[in-house]
């Protein structure tokens, strides 16, 4: 699926215009994306995603480094990913089976914030989604023993 490269006029926003290749996978795979242009002309700057996780820019900046790491999470808060000022994107992934729910620089409580489903349920925070938080994330489960959580993170 191809959805045209080319600026569109909005209302002076800034928009993103994507290459995705439909027969890849079961999932869309993005291709390419091109220069985003307002309507005065100004440069937003480009939006560059590379498959194999080399290179990501977002809004302007360009994330040159993936960390990936994991976290035991119990029945009790506890830090699924530091605090790190330099964040551009985060992705935390719950690798149990059993519901997760993360506090966003606070404590995580039970039934309260973000609900990771089990088996792979995530969370996703980027500046390009508009929820990216660089502080501490915490995570707990109202299950037994312990889990783990997944995180990748780029700077």
């Amino acid at each position: 699926m191809a959805i045209p490269a080319a600026p569109q006029e909005s209302g002076g926003e800034k928009l993103l215009f994507l290459v995705y290749d439909n027969a890849a996978s079961n999932s869309a795979a993005l291709l390419h994306a091109v220069n985003v242009t307002t309507v005065n002309g100004e440069s937003y700057g480009d939006l560059v995603v590379t498959l194999d996780g080399e290179s990501v820019t977002v809004r302007g900046a360009t994330i040159t480094t993936f960390t990936h790491g994991t976290a035991g999470v119990g029945t009790a808060s506890t830090t699924a990913l530091d605090a790190n000022a330099s964040r551009l994107y985060a992705l935390i992934t719950n690798d149990s089976d059993t519901t997760m729910y993360l506090g966003l620089g606070a404590a995580a409580v039970l039934n309260n914030g973000v609900r990771v489903g089990p088996n792979g349920g995530a969370y996703e925070m980027s500046a390009q989604y508009g929820n990216l938080f660089a502080g501490t994330v915490f995570a707990i489960h109202g299950g037994s023993g312990t889990k783990r959580s997944i995180a990748t993170e780029g700077v």
